[in-house]
């Protein structure tokens, strides 16, 4: 990925690759909307899939902020759900590893979206 690949991007390409799935177009087409070729994308057709991406990122930030804050939580009372969603309790070194990683990047996010 490169650096003028964003989340938008990202989010923008899948969006119109999706859209030829809707269109019933040969599985060609459909493979050949990657992210690199919607980068070279005309810039007004790149800036309404950006517009929709824009909307649907901005749509899952309370979602995303919900589900973080709750694992911050978790983690720091010492527990976690394991794959089958079974409260367990988890290590003093996992916590001290992980925990300021996850609130660094928890003030990160919300300081973007300030």
């Amino acid at each position: 990925m490169t650096p003028e690949h964003t989340d938008v991007e990202r989010v923008a390409a899948a969006l119109w690759r999706a859209e030829t799935v809707d269109a019933g177009v040969p599985t060609s087409v459909t493979n050949a909307r990657t992210l690199e070729a919607f980068a070279d994308l005309d810039p007004d057709h790149r800036e309404r899939f950006h517009k929709f991406a824009r909307a649907a990122i901005a749509a899952m930030q309370p979602i995303v902020a919900k589900v973080r804050y709750q694992a911050v939580d978790a983690l720091a009372s010492y527990q976690q759900a394991d794959m089958d969603g079974i409260m367990v309790m988890v290590s003093r070194q996992a916590i001290e590893e992980c925990l300021p990683a996850l609130r660094a990047l928890s003030k990160e996010t919300d300081d973007d979206n300030a």
